[in-house]
């Protein structure tokens, strides 16, 4: 090889280094000798599991077996190219690898090859060159290794798909390179490990307190993780957390948190509190439409506009790149529409975190959920004989306590707890059963109660002490979830504490003309027929 060849050949390879210096590395192959007519492959470690590798030929290489190999761009690639202000110097005639490409530095390829990858998406895409299947490594992990072969000389554009995770775009190569050492040609392999973001998301309930799974720690948790009970018209906490990926080769990159509440919860906008986490978990309060813009009306989330959430954060990227994560806490409501025991899906919390380089590209998703369970009590008023009686009226409290909680009636025998938006001339204390002597009472939470008889019904004793119980979730504890049964409950009414509550009737007293007011008769005269015998025989003495 001549001295100029040698010069023109060492800036080529220099500039295939770069750019597979950019996400990995270059290797021999094994074959003893390289011709024109030589495939190689390509390999990407560090993907997920079954996720698809795709490869692009970007660049053709063309060698002779003996001389310099040529550069040029696909025509597609070089068409583009010219119409681009930033890029156009990066081709010359016949579609030529000119000099200002070879020399640019990696970070402006790493940009370069991302708008490549966004232009020729879709109907524009490129023809593959070849795909395959990731395999080994461990499911939900990003181990496992794709290898795409028989590929000619040339540049190659790959993309991973089917994975959770954000890949970046490797560039690899297959070309011939000329050994000094040993004087001959050598086939050079790109392997590469793949570059990737994932947004670890975490969403919990009721943190707070450790009496209870609250799903803290259990990150990308979809179904969800985390469970916790409150009463109808009671709030509860929520934390959402996650990662801030790495957009940082986007042309449009955008990061959203998008929050979906059940129609059992209610928002309440004003307790929203959104936060930057460092990488010593230090926080910092961020700082609305400066920071990101919150939106809790008529919001959408962003990957179609058209599905419904409870609010939206759409996080400035440039804001918040520097932190490690995000924090945002807030409260909701248990509201009248919330659904009572384990009733599916029952009253559960979505947080979906979706982060993309650019919207055109389509985008990522992370889901994590967790839910609110409320529980109620079945009252069923008999007699003596053991048979549903009505007319009863009760009190609800929490155990020991004469305060009593204010309901609202839902319709004969059938109550709920009452919230702070409820009309006061709806809210009452009393509860009823209907004429069948039932009593239903929705909305409670775990705890021990009192249910105090207030009138009981016509010819019965009312109670003097009230009936105490005690609603504990069948599986709730801080080492398993709550499950939204309750302990004791009966088979056909789950999530239902069933109370039994028996009365007495009053004893009668005697009447007018009964044997009673005979035998007061009777004691009356023997009394006084005694009087007179005793007074006749004190006279006679």
């Amino acid at each position: 090889m001549s001295r100029s060849i040698r010069k023109s050949w060492a800036a080529i390879v220099a500039v295939l280094a770069m750019v597979v210096g950019l996400l990995g590395f270059v290797s021999p192959a094994q074959a003893a000798d390289v011709t024109p007519q030589s495939t190689g492959s390509i390999t990407v470690s560090a993907v997920e599991q079954g996720a698809t590798v795709h490869a692009y030929k970007v660049i053709d290489i063309t060698w002779d077996g003996t001389n310099n190999p040529t550069y040029k761009w696909v025509n597609q690639v070089a068409t583009w190219l010219q119409s681009q202000n930033d890029y156009k110097g990066y081709v010359g005639a016949n579609n030529a690898v000119t000099d200002a490409y070879l020399n640019e530095d990696a970070a402006k390829l790493k940009t370069f090859y991302k708008r490549v990858a966004d232009q020729f998406k879709d109907a524009n895409a490129l023809t593959e060159a070849g795909s395959a299947a990731a395999t080994g490594g461990t499911a939900g992990k990003a181990d496992a290794t794709a290898t795409i072969s028989n590929l000619g000389f040339g540049s190659y554009l790959t993309e991973v798909t089917g994975g959770k995770r954000d890949y970046q775009q490797n560039v690899l190569n297959v070309y011939p390179k000329y050994n000094d050492g040993t004087k001959k040609w050598e086939l050079i392999e790109g392997n590469a490990d793949a570059k990737s973001t994932v947004a670890n998301i975490d969403k919990s309930i009721n943190e707070d307190t450790n009496d209870h799974v609250s799903g803290k720690g259990e990150v990308n948790a979809d179904p969800g993780y985390g469970a916790d009970s409150e009463a109808i018209g009671k709030d509860v906490r929520f934390d959402l957390r996650s990662d801030v990926p790495d957009l940082s080769t986007g042309l449009q990159p955008k990061f959203f948190m998008a929050d979906t509440l059940s129609d059992g919860l209610t928002l309440k906008p004003s307790t929203i509190e959104v936060y930057g986490v460092d990488s010593n978990d230090k926080e910092a309060k961020l700082t609305a439409n400066t920071d990101y813009t919150l939106t809790t009306n008529n919001a959408t989330s962003p990957d179609d506009n058209t599905t419904s959430v409870s609010f939206t954060i759409d996080y400035v990227y440039n804001q918040v790149k520097g932190y490690a994560k995000v924090h945002v806490k807030y409260y909701a409501t248990v509201n009248k529409d919330a659904v009572i025991g384990p009733t599916t899906p029952g009253n559960t919390n979505t947080l979906d975190v979706l982060w993309t380089h650019n919207p055109t590209d389509g985008w990522h998703k992370e889901t994590d959920k967790v839910k609110v369970y409320t529980y109620g009590l079945k009252v069923v008023k008999h007699g003596e004989n053991n048979q549903p009686i009505s007319g009863a009226e009760f009190a609800l409290s929490d155990k020991g306590s004469t305060a009593y909680f204010e309901v609202v009636k839902e319709s004969d025998g059938v109550y709920r707890r009452a919230t702070d938006t409820d009309a006061a001339a709806n809210k009452t204390t009393t509860l009823a059963v209907d004429s069948k002597g039932n009593l239903t009472i929705k909305g409670l939470d775990e705890g021990d109660y009192d249910l105090t008889e207030t009138k009981a019904p016509e010819g019965y004793v009312k109670l003097t002490s009230p009936k105490s119980f005690t609603i504990d979730d069948e599986t709730g504890s801080p080492t398993v979830e709550h499950n939204g049964h309750v302990k004791d409950e009966s088979t056909t009414l789950p999530g239902y504490y069933p109370l039994t509550v028996t009365n007495s009737k009053t004893p009668e007293m005697p009447t007018t003309g009964s044997v009673g007011t005979l035998v007061f008769a009777v004691a009356g005269v023997l009394l006084v027929a005694g009087g007179l015998l005793l007074a006749l025989t004190r006279k006679r003495s």
